[in-house]
């Protein structure tokens, strides 16, 4: 039996661009599972009962601002989340990314038949930062252990 593709929660409240996207997972093989939701109220409701490996979320939508999500203690997004819009704005997209977006994506047709490739990417990068938060959080642990061990030695000395 073949593992199970990355899953994949797709945010927007137009049909027609959740459609687009759910078309070039499909074209780009069975590797992929593909959730929608079409506001922020039903991510949350679906990221909390099934979290997605990814998540990628319309900028606005009518219940909110994707960066809400964003601005989130990063324990509630225990995942990458890329943003898309239909606007090209280089605030917002500056704004996303300072608040933890891994990618900002200008929707076209083009961008949805390109998302399968950009899901991958951010996996990939997702993966590499929690290998560094990992090895620093394992660096600290050690720098902690090794003062812990001088003053006990200093301790010793010192008796």
């Amino acid at each position: 039996m073949a593992d199970k593709g990355p899953s994949v929660l797709v945010v927007d409240d137009e049909p027609a661009h959740i459609e687009a996207i759910r078309r070039a997972f499909k074209a780009a093989g069975p590797a992929f599972e593909v959730k929608s939701a079409a506001t922020l109220r039903q991510y949350r409701e679906l990221a909390a009962a099934d979290p997605p490996d990814i998540a990628v979320l319309d900028l606005i939508l009518p219940d909110g601002c994707a960066v809400e999500v964003l601005s989130s203690p990063p324990a509630a997004n225990p995942f990458p989340i890329l943003i898309m819009t239909s606007h090209g704005d280089e605030g917002r997209a500056v704004q996303a990314m300072k608040a933890g977006a891994l990618d900002y994506i200008v929707k076209s047709p083009g961008a949805f038949a390109d998302m399968p490739r950009a899901v991958e990417r951010a996996l990939r990068e997702w993966k590499l930062i929690q290998g560094h938060i990992a090895a620093e959080q394992s660096l600290r642990k050690i720098e902690q252990e090794r003062k812990l061990i001088s003053r006990r030695i200093m301790r010793a000395r010192e008796e």
